[in-house]
């Protein structure tokens, strides 16, 4: 009911993310970017990333979605 709402309570709201094939998103390549950009910053600023706790994957039909990675970060 209401597609053209965004409804952040909406029950079963599974995330398309950037999609795939001829329906690929056309900011997924910015993103990229972004997400490098932000990850090279973070490991010069970062001494050590570690584990805090279990990780914990979800199935989908295609892949294994992560839903969980506790990190516990040590600054330089």
């Amino acid at each position: 009911a209401d597609p053209e709402k965004y409804l952040v309570q909406r029950p079963n709201s599974a995330s398309l993310a950037f999609g795939s094939g001829v329906h690929i998103c056309f900011g997924a390549m910015i993103a990229k970017v972004e997400a490098e950009v932000f990850l090279s910053c973070l490991a010069r600023r970062v001494h050590r990333i570690e584990p805090a706790g279990a990780h914990h994957f979800r199935l989908s039909n295609t892949t294994r979605i992560l839903d969980a990675l506790p990190l516990r970060v040590v600054l330089a």
